[in-house]
Protein backbone atom coordinates (compact mmCIF):
# COMPACT_ATOMS: atom_id res chain seq x y z
CA UNK A 1 0.00 0.00 0.00
CA UNK A 2 1.20 3.32 -1.01
CA UNK A 3 0.24 6.45 0.96
CA UNK A 4 0.25 10.05 -1.07
CA UNK A 5 0.62 12.89 1.03
CA UNK A 6 1.08 16.57 -0.24
CA UNK A 7 4.36 18.24 1.04
CA UNK A 8 4.48 22.06 0.12
CA UNK A 9 6.94 24.01 0.58
CA UNK A 10 7.43 26.07 4.09
CA UNK A 11 5.38 27.14 5.40
CA UNK A 12 3.03 23.89 5.92
CA UNK A 13 -0.54 23.65 5.61
CA UNK A 14 -2.84 25.10 6.42
CA UNK A 15 -0.65 27.75 6.12
CA UNK A 16 0.61 27.06 2.93
CA UNK A 17 2.00 29.16 0.17
CA UNK A 18 0.59 27.99 -2.76
CA UNK A 19 2.71 29.96 -5.05
CA UNK A 20 5.81 27.75 -4.69
CA UNK A 21 3.56 24.80 -5.60
CA UNK A 22 2.97 21.30 -4.58
CA UNK A 23 4.74 18.49 -4.31
CA UNK A 24 3.71 14.69 -4.01
CA UNK A 25 5.56 12.50 -1.59
CA UNK A 26 4.85 8.97 -2.45
CA UNK A 27 5.83 6.51 0.73
CA UNK A 28 5.59 2.60 1.40
CA UNK A 29 3.52 2.87 4.62
CA UNK A 30 4.04 -1.38 4.76
CA UNK A 31 7.49 -0.95 4.29
CA UNK A 32 7.82 1.66 7.10
CA UNK A 33 5.61 0.01 9.46
CA UNK A 34 2.71 2.75 9.26
CA UNK A 35 0.23 0.97 10.01
CA UNK A 36 -1.33 3.06 13.11
CA UNK A 37 0.27 5.82 12.72
CA UNK A 38 -0.43 9.33 13.65
CA UNK A 39 -0.17 12.33 11.33
CA UNK A 40 2.81 13.96 12.86
CA UNK A 41 4.90 10.77 12.28
CA UNK A 42 3.46 10.28 8.77
CA UNK A 43 4.37 14.08 7.70
CA UNK A 44 7.75 13.65 8.93
CA UNK A 45 8.63 10.54 7.02
CA UNK A 46 7.02 12.38 4.05
CA UNK A 47 9.25 15.25 4.50
CA UNK A 48 12.14 13.15 5.32
CA UNK A 49 11.30 11.49 1.90
CA UNK A 50 10.57 14.60 0.21
CA UNK A 51 13.81 16.28 0.77
CA UNK A 52 15.96 12.76 0.53
CA UNK A 53 17.67 13.36 3.64
CA UNK A 54 18.16 9.61 4.52
CA UNK A 55 17.72 6.28 2.94
CA UNK A 56 15.01 3.82 4.13
CA UNK A 57 16.67 1.90 6.80
CA UNK A 58 17.45 5.33 8.92
CA UNK A 59 14.04 6.08 8.81
CA UNK A 60 13.06 2.60 9.92
CA UNK A 61 15.62 2.88 12.93
CA UNK A 62 14.04 6.15 13.78
CA UNK A 63 10.26 4.58 14.02
CA UNK A 64 11.32 2.22 16.02
CA UNK A 65 13.24 4.06 18.36
CA UNK A 66 10.93 4.39 21.85
CA UNK A 67 10.25 8.17 20.58
CA UNK A 68 9.74 7.83 16.82
CA UNK A 69 8.66 11.27 16.21
CA UNK A 70 11.94 12.92 17.94
CA UNK A 71 14.15 10.54 16.37
CA UNK A 72 12.84 11.66 13.28
CA UNK A 73 12.81 15.14 13.81
CA UNK A 74 16.34 14.66 14.43
CA UNK A 75 17.04 13.00 11.20
CA UNK A 76 17.15 16.87 10.00
CA UNK A 77 19.90 18.18 11.85
CA UNK A 78 21.94 20.39 11.68
CA UNK A 79 21.75 20.64 7.64
CA UNK A 80 17.80 20.99 7.73
CA UNK A 81 17.85 22.70 11.13
CA UNK A 82 15.32 25.50 10.18
CA UNK A 83 13.24 23.15 8.23
CA UNK A 84 13.28 20.93 11.31
CA UNK A 85 12.37 24.15 13.41
CA UNK A 86 9.59 24.24 11.01
CA UNK A 87 8.16 21.03 11.31
CA UNK A 88 8.10 21.04 15.17
CA UNK A 89 6.39 24.39 15.24
CA UNK A 90 3.62 23.58 12.87
CA UNK A 91 3.14 20.12 14.82
CA UNK A 92 2.63 21.69 17.83
CA UNK A 93 0.02 24.41 16.53
CA UNK A 94 -1.68 21.49 14.49
CA UNK A 95 -1.75 19.25 17.71
CA UNK A 96 -3.22 22.43 19.93
CA UNK A 97 -5.73 23.41 17.38
CA UNK A 98 -6.73 19.73 17.19
CA UNK A 99 -5.91 19.46 13.11
CA UNK A 100 -3.75 16.27 14.51
CA UNK A 101 -4.11 13.72 17.02
CA UNK A 102 -7.17 12.23 16.59
CA UNK A 103 -6.42 9.96 13.15
CA UNK A 104 -3.90 7.55 12.29
CA UNK A 105 -3.00 5.44 8.89
CA UNK A 106 -4.56 2.55 8.41
CA UNK A 107 -2.80 0.47 5.41
CA UNK A 108 -6.73 -1.78 5.70
CA UNK A 109 -8.21 1.62 4.22
CA UNK A 110 -5.32 2.83 2.11
CA UNK A 111 -6.35 6.34 4.53
CA UNK A 112 -5.96 8.26 7.40
CA UNK A 113 -9.04 7.06 10.03
CA UNK A 114 -10.62 7.90 13.51
CA UNK A 115 -8.28 6.69 16.38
Amino acid sequence: MVCVLFIYDTPYPPYTNFSRGPCITFIDTEGYGLNGAGEAICLVVADIRHQGRVKSPAIVSALLSSNPLNALLSIGEPKYHERVVVLRREIKALTADGTFGSLEYSIAKGDFVKK
